[in-house]
């Protein structure tokens, strides 16, 4: 058994110092506050963190006033915390998170999506497939996630992702990259993911791909010579088409007129040929000569080569043309679809906005129940603290009141003593003095009765006239001692 005391839980204090620094931010409504450091603001992302990965924690009325934190405060505290915290709120706070203005919400995103992409690569792209970019979110963004290490935004494209989802995360990150300020190995690093996965994914033939290899065109001069022999290597390893079309000095005179023939781009027109070949022909020679046959032979077989580029690229249009038309039939149905789709998204939107509402209401009322419960809790406390008071001073009273009683006893016993002591020193001294008294009354008798005569002797009158003094001088002698022994009678005569 462990004699160690339990770990207090940091939850309730977390809660309350976030509660007051929300209130302190609602008391500044909004105003730049002096003193608050990077420090700080990793302090309130510690505290964010604490209390939303208690799942016993009531946290839905926090999230209307997390918006008083700044966006970075509020991503970072989540992001640590999502590791660790329940399905159902990271829903709710990825719910909260689409309410906010589009501004805030972005802010959110750009510390999230770098900051999951490591640990849940699938919420980043969610995150990133969200947001509506413009140059400034796309410079953002950049520095965001390719960072020292842009290799990392491969983790994005997952083997069981689908191919549209693919498509639109490529789609994204080449957005991202096509800015100035982006550095050349993270455009490079984009480029190759683009390739690879458009090539592993046998989406060369896409037309919806095509935007993408169209991208990667544009991109190609902007990289520097040593990244394009890089992918030049790629391209060898993963599709000569691919090569031929980036790089036509790259493969043999076959495949490039391969290339040549399956690409909408010809690099020989047939003005440069008729140019070519016009000082050879002239109309004002009436004959004609070996050497000019020769010539017309090699013009006209130019010709019929020229003739048969034509006629694959007509069919490459009609192709194409067909392609187009069926991509526009197709187009029509998804506006159809995402007219739907609008329709039943406003409808939703209003659900969701009159569910908000709700929510806000019953937050509103939740958290003045909180309050009242804090206040009543508060208030419980003190209670509890003034009843330990009272007991701790009805319990010294108890000790006083038993210390009194034990001194008390102790009083009484020692009174007891004392007076069983008292009333044996009183008795022996009533003792002495009586026994005194006797002896003194004896002795005195003694002397008074020495001459008289015994019991029964004769008695003269002479000697009765004595022993009657003898007597009243017995008497007199009792009566100084204190004795009452003379009769009333003889009192009253006297």
């Amino acid at each position: 058994m462990s004699t160690q005391p339990p770990t207090p839980d940091p939850t309730p204090k977390a809660l309350e110092e976030l509660r007051t620094v929300l209130g302190q931010l609602r008391d500044n409504k909004g105003k730049p506050q002096k003193g608050i450091t990077s420090t700080v603001k990793e302090q309130w992302s510690r505290l964010l963190a604490t209390v939303f990965i208690d799942r016993e924690c009531p946290v839905d009325t926090l999230f209307q006033e997390l918006s008083s934190f700044p966006p970075g405060v509020v991503a970072g505290g989540f992001a640590s915390a999502w590791e660790n915290m329940e399905e159902a709120r990271r829903a709710s706070y990825l719910m909260w998170l689409e309410s906010l203005d589009s501004e805030k919400a972005a802010s959110q995103k750009v510390v999230l999506i770098p900051s999951l992409l490591g640990r849940f690569p699938s919420v980043s792209l969610e995150l990133l497939c969200g947001l509506s970019l413009n140059q400034e979110l796309k410079n953002r963004l950049a520095a965001a996630i390719f960072g020292n290490t842009p290799e990392k935004v491969g983790l994005m494209i997952t083997p069981d992702l689908s191919e549209w989802k693919a498509r639109q995360a490529l789609e994204r990150l080449c957005q991202i990259s096509e800015g100035p300020k982006v550095e050349m190995k993270a455009k490079w690093e984009v480029v190759r993911l683009t390739l690879k996965t458009i090539v592993e994914r046998k989406m060369q033939k896409d037309a919806m791909a095509l935007r993408l290899i169209q991208h990667i065109e544009g991109q190609l001069p902007n990289l520097a010579p040593q990244f394009q022999e890089r992918l030049r290597d790629l391209l060898k390893d993963l599709d000569s088409t691919l090569l031929g079309r980036f790089f036509p000095s790259a493969v043999g005179p076959a495949s490039a007129g391969a290339t040549q023939e399956a690409s909408p781009r010809q690099d020989e027109p047939m003005v440069q040929i008729v140019a070519a070949d016009a000082p050879l022909v002239s109309p004002e020679m009436g004959t004609e000569t070996s050497a000019e046959s020769s010539v017309r032979s090699n013009v006209l077989d130019r010709l019929a080569g020229w003739l048969d580029t034509l006629h694959g690229q007509a069919t490459l249009l009609m192709d194409t043309r067909a392609r187009i038309l069926q991509l526009e039939q197709e187009n029509q149905t998804v506006k159809a679809q995402l007219d739907a789709a609008r329709i039943a998204e406003e409808a939703a939107r209003a659900s969701v906005e009159e569910a908000t509402v709700a929510q806000q209401q019953a937050q509103h009322r939740l958290q003045v129940l909180e309050e009242k419960s804090w206040e009543a809790q508060k208030e419980l406390n003190s209670s509890l603290a003034n009843a330990r008071e009272l007991e701790s001073e009805l319990h010294k009273v108890r000790e006083r009141d038993s210390q009194s009683g034990t001194e008390l006893r102790q009083r009484e016993t020692e009174f007891v003593k004392e007076r069983e002591d008292l009333q044996r020193l009183i008795q022996g001294n009533a003792d002495r003095r009586l026994q005194e008294f006797r002896n003194s009354v004896g002795g005195s008798l003694r002397k008074l009765l020495n001459r008289v005569p015994d019991r029964g002797a004769p008695v003269p009158s002479e000697l009765g006239a004595v022993l009657l003094a003898r007597l009243h001088e017995v008497i007199d002698e009792l009566e100084s001692k204190g004795i009452r022994a003379r009769p009333e009678r003889q009192a009253v005569s006297k």
